[in-house]
């Protein structure tokens, strides 16, 4: 996918300080287009799109969801508030989001996993253990476990050794 920008002449960094912008945009999609209704067993993950910005799309899609569905298309399409799809439907991957992780009471931990990037250059390598220590001191130790390993191991089917089953 092409990196977003603001103008042709912008420097590199607009288009990595936006690259959250593209799974925003997608994820609003599929949101509010009905496709988790008419498709109760598509998941979605998110990769490099981190999720600090995830709570605020929340609360907007379902105020758009609530003020505007009679006439946003949304109404036979979306019949309960957007954000209720989240759960079951969409996984994001963070590997530099202390604001996703400070957020968790909105954002549910079991839909997050962790990534290093490597080898881009936004990859938090070769300090990854030490930023995800640092970003996570605040969280439960089952939080932690779910972030780092729990969660890729359920939402893949992994073994917990982490290979594929079979």
């Amino acid at each position: 996918s092409k990196m977003p920008s603001t103008s042709a002449d912008a420097p590199g960094a607009v288009g990595s300080s936006l690259v959250h912008t593209n799974a925003i945009f997608s994820m609003v999609d599929y949101l509010m287009s009905g496709l988790f209704v008419r498709f109760p067993s598509l998941r979605v993950m998110y990769s490099e799109g981190q999720a600090g910005w995830l709570p605020y799309m929340l609360d907007r899609v379902d105020v758009v969801w609530d003020e505007n569905r009679a006439w946003g298309g949304v109404a036979d399409k979306v019949p309960n508030p957007p954000s209720s799809y989240i759960r079951d439907h969409v996984y994001f991957c963070i590997f530099q989001d202390k604001v996703a992780l400070e957020n968790l009471d909105i954002i549910p931990v079991e839909n997050l996993t962790y990534e290093v990037d490597y080898p881009h250059s936004d990859s938090t390598f070769p300090r990854s253990r030490e930023i995800a220590e640092r970003h996570m001191s605040k969280l439960s130790q089952q939080q932690v476990d779910a972030i780092c390993r729990d969660n890729a191991i359920r939402i893949f089917g992994l073994t917990p050794e982490g290979r594929w089953p079979g």
